[in-house]
């Protein structure tokens, strides 16, 4: 086995389109360079281990190349199922084992340069490039090649006869059929395979965008569909939490993007809503603050500004619950927080990337219920209750008070 790769594992086959081709991401690591999204392409390499040609059954041979490319490049080990030997036998031709019939797609060197413009080229006896490459996508000295083929890709002295047909990869030579059927190896003796991947189809890359989105470890509460909490119905753009929750709850959200960049992304946040922000860096923010947005354990203002770092995809910031501490007006027992995404001032994004421009990835919105009026009981007597709050209540009755950081139960 070649040095420093890794013993064959089972690969497991992503999905084939239904053109039989197999996506593959637009950076993919062995993605030939100058192809754009839907470029279709296959990747060659000559394998690193040997063997005879001896065996009669086709399915030897492409077990034989699958097990090369499942301890190959990590890129391939996935496909590695789907390589074939780019061989025949006295009953298989090696285009069709392949599937090279007709103009296909253009062939390149694993992690190397283009040596067949379609499958016409690659059969016509010579190649564009002869800068061969192993399975690990280096170089390969590898100069005989057994093949039992002619150079169009039918059966010659094949796999399993006494004498089988090698190609020679090398410039002014023919890669598939050295001698053109006069020259051929004893099958007992032992040589490396070419291997051919299954058609690479390039993905559509993500879009170039900054989003907002909240993280799913603090999930939305449940919410009937009503006007007031109209925002927490859909998780993509809203969450609720309570008061109550003060002291313990850091609701995080991202700033995100699906494609990577080598530089900086800037951008800037703003915060706004009826729900009174603090931006106090004390440790006791002032009673009548219920949230504070927090980047970098650095309490922010209303709008900054920061940026997602080279190479990473996302920079996470958080919204901190307060407790008000105070008997708010009912009529704003349900406080909220906009958290809005806009370019940095003064730091345009590299192109191609933008804002959001949907209005559910470019703004955020948290809804605080103000729950902290029912907590923790200290007696009051209903005449107390009638002069603090100017409501009265039958004897009978029994209920929770705040007033001024002090919680009661009447009765």
């Amino acid at each position: 086995m070649l040095a420093g790769l890794a013993a064959p594992v089972a690969a497991q086959t992503p999905t084939a389109n239904p053109d039989g081709s197999y996506t593959v991401p637009h950076d993919w690591a062995l993605k030939p360079s100058g192809l754009g999204p839907g470029g279709k392409f296959r990747l060659l390499f000559i394998t690193s281990t040997k063997r005879n040609g001896t065996a009669t059954s086709i399915a030897t041979y492409n077990s034989f190349v699958q097990s090369a490319a499942a301890a190959g490049h990590s890129a391939i080990r996935p496909y590695s199922a789907q390589f074939r030997v780019v061989g025949s036998t006295s009953t298989v031709d090696a285009r069709d084992n392949t599937g090279t019939t007709g103009t296909g797609v253009p062939i390149y060197w694993l992690n190397g340069n283009k040596l067949a413009d379609d499958y016409n080229d690659f059969w016509d006896g010579s190649w564009d490039s002869y800068n061969r490459t192993r399975e690990d996508g280096t170089s390969s000295s590898e100069t005989e090649i057994f093949t039992g083929s002619n150079s169009n890709g039918t059966r010659q002295n094949p796999l399993g006869a006494s004498q089988v047909v090698i190609g020679n990869p090398v410039a002014g030579s023919n890669p598939i059929d050295m001698g053109r059927g006069t020259i051929s190896y004893s099958s007992s003796s032992v040589s490396p395979f070419y291997a051919l991947s299954p058609v690479f189809k390039v993905d559509t890359p993500p879009p170039a965008e900054l989003s907002l989105i909240w993280t799913e470890t603090i999930p939305a509460r449940p919410q009937p569909l009503t006007k007031k909490n109209v925002s927490v119905t859909n998780r993509k753009v809203g969450k609720e939490v309570r008061e109550s929750d003060y002291g313990t709850t850091n609701v995080f959200f991202y700033v995100r993007t699906e494609r990577l960049h080598s530089s900086k992304l800037p951008f800037r946040v703003c915060a706004s809503g009826n729900a009174t922000q603090s931006t106090t860096t004390s440790p006791q923010p002032e009673d009548g603050d219920d949230f504070q947005v927090v980047l970098d354990g650095v309490v922010q203002g209303r709008c900054f500004n920061s940026s997602i770092p080279a190479n990473q995809r996302y920079k996470r910031l958080a919204v901190t619950i307060l407790n008000d501490d105070r008997l708010e007006d009912r009529s704003r027992d349900m406080e909220q927080v906009i958290l809005t995404l806009s370019q940095a001032p003064g730091s345009p994004l590299p192109s191609p990337y933008r804002i959001a421009s949907n209005s559910g990835y470019g703004k955020l919105h948290l809804n605080i219920v103000d729950d902290d009026f029912w907590q923790q009981p200290v007696q009051f007597s209903p005449a107390e209750y009638e002069l603090l709050t100017g409501m009265t209540i039958p004897r009978s009755q029994t209920r929770r008070v705040k007033e001024g950081g002090n919680s009661g139960r009447v009765g």
